[in-house]
């Protein structure tokens, strides 16, 4: 599919503002850290990569038969946002064997759920927005392809989770997310089912504590790949973390009115907190700034981390179904299990 640009393009942003008061509240976790999905330079909700091709938008509108469905722009944004799952709240607006093919996939004599086109697209979709989000960072796209090709089930699995729920099992659809999913193998789909909330907890931890929690899940990742991870300042996951940071820690000390003395202060917090997190990483400029602002900067980050942390649990309404995709893994012949949504 070519994704060059079109005359018309739909976008995201612009069709879910109208909408955004009247979402449900399980849907809301995406929008929990604006910060992370709308920052300047790792977020997969820039403007660029938002915009939806004519080619898609009506490729989808054939699939699902809404060429005279009033809310059919809101449909094809949601589900390209939000994974093809929230169909589910759209069901009245679609043929019910429409509806029955996306949310119960027939299955071949083995057992194994094919992938349909809608969900193939989708996939599509998000692999390109993940490729333009890196276009500025060649080394966290490079790591990408490598576990595409290096652990193409693993990969996949991540890819079609993310078409399938969007952020509902992730927090987040940032681009720190996906690299922590990449990275944290064994947090696959069926540990998803038995944990349900052990990226929540993944994802508090690193934008919290820092590089220096990721020990309290190395059960989820091969101990060499770990170690490499957080100790080589140059790893994809220092990178990742410190781009998030880098977006959050200048408008914080801004806000606290404390400039980047000799250019060297915010980079100086930066590493620090990428390393240790915001509330020891924080003391490392503890020096370069005078009590009076330094004692305000510490009780309003304490105050930001605690209201950021996450309690989600997402819609236990979910089980483990293998699903053989044909569109990433042609020699694959075992199947594999991914969370399929089933009514």
């Amino acid at each position: 599919m070519s994704f060059v640009a079109f005359p018309l393009v739909y976008s995201i942003s612009t069709t879910l503002m109208a909408s955004q008061k009247g979402e449900p509240e399980d849907d809301r976790v995406s929008t929990i850290l604006p910060n992370v999905l709308l920052s300047s330079n790792m977020s997969i909700s820039n403007s660029k990569s938002n915009e939806i091709p004519c080619e898609m938008a009506e490729s989808i509108c054939n699939i699902l038969e809404l060429e005279c469905t009033d809310q059919r722009d809101q449909i094809i944004s949601d589900i390209l946002k939000k994974g093809r799952r929230i169909l589910r709240q759209y069901q009245r607006e679609l043929a019910p064997d429409t509806y029955s093919r996306e949310i119960n996939p027939e299955t071949t004599n083995a057992g194994i759920i094919q992938e349909t086109d809608l969900l193939k697209l989708i996939k599509e979709y998000i692999y390109k927005r993940w490729e333009t989000a890196c276009e500025k960072q060649p080394k966290i796209w490079e790591f990408i392809q490598k576990v595409k090709s290096d652990n193409v089930e693993h990969f996949e699995m991540i890819l079609t989770r993310a078409a399938e729920y969007g952020s509902e099992y992730t927090v987040s659809s940032s681009m720190l997310s996906i690299v922590l999913q990449l990275l944290f193998t064994e947090i696959d789909d069926s540990c998803l089912i038995n944990e349900p909330k052990v990226f929540v907890d993944l994802w508090n931890s690193v934008t919290s504590g820092g590089i220096s929690t990721c020990n309290h899940f190395n059960e989820y990742i091969a101990e060499d790949d770990l170690k490499e991870q957080m100790d080589d300042t140059s790893s994809v996951l220092h990178l990742t973390l410190g781009l998030y940071y880098r977006e959050e820690v200048p408008d914080l000390l801004k806000q606290c009115k404390i400039p980047d003395s000799k250019n060297t202060l915010y980079n100086m917090a930066i590493e620090s907190i990428t390393q240790y997190g915001w509330i020891s990483g924080i003391k490392a400029i503890e020096r370069k700034i005078a009590p009076v602002k330094y004692e305000p900067l510490v009780k309003r980050v304490e105050e930001m981390v605690t209201s950021r942390l996450i309690d989600y649990v997402p819609s236990p309404t979910l089980t483990l179904h293998p699903i053989q995709s044909i569109l990433s893994c042609p020699n694959i012949t075992k199947p594999r299990k991914f969370l399929i949504y089933k009514k």
